[in-house]
């Protein structure tokens, strides 16, 4: 039988987790494709293709990072709950930035610029569970983490909450510079500090 103890049940959750986060970074590349499959088609907008950059940097570091949750002693089924959302969140803005047909808005631009609140929001939500899921990780993670991260953290949640408010293409374009920056910076701190 197994408990909430058996190290088993991380890799059962694993592989949930790398199921929906699977499906986010295929419908991040195929949505990069059809740019170079049907360049006619579809109106580059460097905005959209960002953020879409973002998402897919931020996602694939999340998946990276999933494997400290094998250090999780006592799992319940809230906590697999959380991981499921978590992992959603990212499925659904990869939908949000490529959806089956831009349709009716005729270009990616126009089709960010109208559910740029939905993405945003989604943007912020997945920053307030990193929140969470680094706490779960426990303070040695937070303290190894630093004061950085949550000021990171932070301004992105604040800056998403201004991005779903206005329409403004250059303060979304500035956000999105520094969240570059910002998942480029983690990335290469975080590859380093491997244990």
């Amino acid at each position: 039988m197994i408990t909430d103890h058996d190290p088993q049940l991380y890799f059962h959750v694993r592989i949930v987790m790398g199921m929906i986060l699977g499906l986010s970074v295929t419908r991040l590349l195929g949505g990069f494709a059809k740019f170079v499959q049907h360049p006619a088609d579809n109106e580059v907008s460097l905005l959209h293709l960002g953020w879409a950059f973002v998402v897919l940097l931020n996602a694939l570091m999340f998946w990276w990072w999933e494997f400290r949750l094998v250090a999780v002693l006592h799992w319940t089924f809230e906590l697999y709950l959380f991981l499921l959302a978590y992992c959603s969140i990212f499925y659904f803005m990869c939908v949000l930035l490529f959806p089956d047909t831009v349709g009716e808005y005729g270009s990616y631009r126009a089709y960010f610029a109208a559910k740029r609140r939905w993405f945003f929001a989604f943007f912020a939500l997945s920053q307030v569970f990193d929140l969470v899921d680094s706490w779960a990780k426990g303070p040695d993670y937070i303290r190894a983490l630093g004061l950085p991260y949550t000021i990171t953290t932070s301004t992105s949640i604040l800056f998403s909450t201004i991005a779903i408010l206005t329409g403004n293409v250059r303060f979304q374009a500035a956000f999105l510079i520094l969240s570059l920056a910002n998942e480029l910076g983690w990335t290469v701190w975080l590859l380093h500090t491997v244990n």
